[in-house]
């Protein structure tokens, strides 16, 4: 039986990610320093510091296998 618990998503805001990113780049914090005081997990700050992430904001979820013109010309095509 599959299981029916809601997955838990990241419960911070992008700018306090940007925040405590900046405050760990000029040496202000530490990693675990920022990540008490901005509520951003440990493990998210160091990978945005040691760039096994990007930056900006991340999409979830697998890549698209339709391009939207593909996806719309499909759409299109099942109503009669």
């Amino acid at each position: 039986m599959a299981s029916t618990t809601k997955r838990k998503i990241h419960q911070y805001s992008e700018a306090a990610l940007e925040e405590a990113l900046h405050e760990i780049r000029q040496g202000l914090s530490t990693i675990r320093a920022a990540s008490r005081k901005f509520g951003v997990p440990r493990g998210t700050l160091q990978d945005r510091i040691h760039g096994r992430v990007s930056e900006g904001p991340q999409k979830m979820g697998p890549d698209a296998v339709l391009t939207l013109a593909e996806e719309k010309s499909w759409s299109s095509g099942s109503k009669t």
